[in-house]
Order: C-alpha cells, then sequence, then structure tokens
C-alpha cells in the first residue's frame, strides 16, 4: 500500500499537514490580536502618530547625548585639567557631583554608565585618581533630583 505513494505525494501532505497545524496554533494563541486587526482598518493617523512619536523620541535622545557631551567636555577640561596631578579624590567628587547635579540624562542608564566610565578612565589617566564604579554610583544616587 505505501508503495503506490510517492515521495511527491507525500511531501505535498507533509507540508499541507504542517500548514493547517500552525494555522490552527496561531488562530488559537493570536486569536485577539488578529480579532482586532481585521476588525479595526488601520488609517493614515494611525501610522502617522507611531512615527511621530519615534522622531520625538529621537530628538529627545539627540538632545541628552549633545548635553552629556557638553557635560563630558566640561568635566575633562574644567575639573580634570585645572586640577591636574595634586587634586585629591574628594575634591573632584565634590566639583565633579556640582557639575553633574543639574544633569537630566543621570536617570538614563547608558547615559549614566558612560559618564560613570568616563570618569573612571579620564580621572586616572589626567589626574591619578583612581574612581571605582561603586565610588560614582553612590554619588549619583545621593544628588538631589
Amino acid at each position: 500500500m505505501l508503495e503506490e505513494i510517492t515521495w511527491e505525494q507525500y511531501l505535498t501532505a507533509v507540508g499541507i499537514a504542517t500548514a493547517a497545524y500552525y494555522t490552527v496554533i496561531g488562530l488559537n494563541y493570536y486569536r485577539k490580536e488578529l480579532g482586532e486587526r481585521f476588525r479595526k482598518p488601520g488609517t493614515a493617523a494611525d501610522n502617522i502618530i507611531p512615527e511621530a512619536k519615534a522622531t520625538q523620541t529621537k530628538e529627545q535622545d539627540g538632545a541628552g547625548f549633545e548635553e552629556l557631551e557638553e557635560l563630558v567636555n566640561g568635566i575633562r577640561s574644567g575639573i580634570l585639567e585645572q586640577a591636574g596631578e595634586q587634586a585629591t579624590k574628594e575634591q573632584l567628587i565634590e566639583q565633579i557631583s556640582a557639575r553633574v547635579a543639574s544633569f537630566s540624562g543621570l536617570h538614563k542608564p547608558a547615559y549614566r554608565y558612560a559618564l560613570t566610565n568616563f570618569i573612571i578612565q579620564h580621572s586616572m589617566v589626567i589626574c591619578g585618581v583612581v574612581f571605582s564604579e561603586a565610588e560614582l554610583e553612590q554619588v549619583w544616587d545621593t544628588l538631589p533630583r
């Protein structure tokens, strides 16, 4: 009996069965989402709103990045290079925390991490003062917001 079935017929049957299986599974698990998609036809306004939000978010991130860049340049030239080799850790923490207190991006993990790494690296190279990530995180947590 099995000798009468060709490979083409077998693979066609398996393909149809697989497609039917995944269709049933998809309908069971995604019924709500599919129903919402087919009930409410999308309008042009629906497509514009997410794009506007994405553009607005990118503009805010760009402004935050520019602010971070200004802060980092100010810390390097205004604090670390002026303090030089004779600076103590306490002096640097006091000056840096005063400058960072007004930075609005400190609550964003990426900006906070970038700022922390910048200070760790450049304070060692420019001033010879070693900061740990935990020390700086503690300073960031104690800053008024």
